[in-house]
């Protein structure tokens, strides 16, 4: 069972969360283009999990914390809105890249312990 619920699982199923949460984010920022004065939100998972690891914490706690504003983004247009839709894009194939990574990585263990109990 040390397989199937150690850390690692804890952590690859928190950053399949995190992925899941960014790509929420980051359709609601691509939702709000046209929504004056908006300001991208952004997960900034590494981040707040290496901040996480140093003080002892679970990465569960840090997935509910990573949203903040993208400090990233500039100005913006005339009406205050910093959404630009092609780098929101590119961030969701990004992200979209990592929680297929992550899922895979979950089920090549999966499968191992399948194979584990099986016998073979």
């Amino acid at each position: 069972m040390q397989l199937l619920f150690d850390e690692t699982s804890d952590l690859l199923t928190e950053m399949v969360r995190a992925a899941s949460l960014r790509h929420q984010v980051l359709a609601r920022n691509i939702a709000n283009i046209d929504t004056p004065g908006y300001r991208p939100m952004e997960v900034d998972f590494s981040e707040e999990l290496r901040l996480a690891s140093e003080a002892g914490e679970p990465p569960a706690m840090v997935v509910r914390t990573a949203v903040a504003a993208d400090r990233s983004v500039g100005a913006g247009r005339y009406d205050g809105n910093a959404v630009d839709l092609d780098r929101q894009m590119a961030k969701m194939a990004e992200n979209a890249l990592w929680h297929n990574t992550m899922i895979q990585i979950l089920n090549s263990r999966m499968n191992l312990l399948r194979t584990v109990i099986r016998g073979g």
